[in-house]
């Protein structure tokens, strides 16, 4: 740890984009619209985050780190990491996060996920959660 006093990790903002069956909107721009939301609610700017944390079996493919980094404008990244699928991989995410901010690593940490099923014909959600 850094420096001499503890450090306790807290969700500061919750960030959501619009539900719908069937969404004009990307994806990618679903997850930037919650992170937005939960940078404002944190009241946080994007070059105050220092890490980037997810899932690992939908998001590499759908809304990847690198690219959540860039779209963002997050210029002060330190890590980012992908963590176990099938659900349990966004707990993990949350984990991860918190114990680089209490070891001192980092100050800020981004959470996200979000799913595109209802971009298809046969689907009907899409959402972003987003926790920082």
């Amino acid at each position: 740890m850094r420096g001499t006093r503890a450090r306790t990790a807290c969700i500061a903002g919750v960030g959501e984009s619009t539900y719908s069956a069937r969404s004009d909107t990307p994806l990618a721009g679903l997850v930037l619209d919650a992170v937005d939301a939960a940078l404002t609610d944190a009241a946080l700017g994007p070059d105050e985050v220092q890490a980037v944390h997810t899932e690992s079996l939908v998001m590499p493919s759908r809304v990847s780190t690198d690219k959540l980094i860039a779209l963002a404008g997050f210029g002060d990244v330190r890590t980012a990491a992908y963590h176990s699928g099938y659900g349990a991989g966004v707990g993990q995410a949350v984990v991860a996060a918190a114990e680089a901010i209490e070891s001192g690593c980092v100050e800020n940490a981004v959470v996200y996920f979000g799913v595109d099923f209802g971009d298809r014909k046969s689907t009907r959600l899409n959402s972003s959660h987003i926790t920082i």
